[in-house]
């Protein structure tokens, strides 16, 4: 967790595994600052922009946003392979996104999502020994309109689920209610018109929609990039 406790601690080796499951829908929330999750489906999901940046280790389930999200937490403090094994490091995708679920309107403006499974399953054709952020800056065009074409495909057959949390800031007010109502009555601090979403996971809602062949065709070819 955030504040370093463990919610799991084992000696052996995690495996992943990608069951076909549909979690039920969480809409996202605007009257609490609680960190809340949030799960929406058959959503539209546009390209914004990207960055490329290098990830702590080559683990697919490593999740670079984690290190960076505040909390004075490094890979070499929280991460086996960083502390115990030496796996080495790889660059993941950076991407931030416009999404609207099609069928309520919700929509959620989302930056910097890095997810190594996605990254692996939906970006890139395979893994390319000694890549960097510079092969990826110097085909910045390139890579953009790759990520725009697969965001596309999954669009238009079913859209994509997406699992992630927000976390509503507060403000000081300044004399008036117009950011927020109060949260304590006596208005010193009112919540934000606007929250902050996090996504830790993007997937096709409909699964059985994707062709593979089709999907592999549009992925980045990392080796036409050194």
């Amino acid at each position: 967790m955030s504040n370093g406790t463990a919610i799991v601690e084992t000696l052996n080796p995690l495996v992943l595994l990608q069951p076909n499951l549909r979690f039920p829908r969480v809409p996202p929330m605007t009257t609490t600052t609680l960190q809340s999750g949030v799960i929406l489906h058959n959503c539209r999901v546009k390209y914004v922009n990207h960055n490329a940046m290098e990830c702590p280790c080559s683990g697919s389930m490593c999740d670079y946003s984690e290190f960076t999200a505040g909390y004075g937490r490094t890979p070499a403090t929280v991460c086996a392979c960083v502390r115990g094994q030496n796996m080495g490091r790889t660059t993941c995708i950076s991407v931030s996104l416009s999404i609207e679920e099609q069928n309520t309107g919700v929509s959620l403006s989302v930056e910097g999502f890095t997810s190594k499974m996605f990254y692996e399953q939906f970006l890139v054709r395979s893994s390319v020994a000694r890549m960097n952020p510079q092969h990826f800056h110097a085909n910045g065009i390139i890579i953009s309109k790759k990520i725009k074409k697969i965001l596309k495909y999954g669009n238009t057959r079913g859209g994509w689920s997406i699992v992630g949390w927000q976390k509503t800031s507060l403000v000081e007010d300044q004399g008036g209610q117009e950011q927020g109502a109060s949260i304590n009555g006596s208005g010193n601090q009112v919540i934000q018109g606007h929250s902050n979403f996090h996504i830790i996971r993007m997937e096709p809602s409909v699964p059985n929609s994707f062709n593979r062949d089709e999907l592999h065709n549009l992925k980045i070819d990392l080796t036409e990039l050194m």
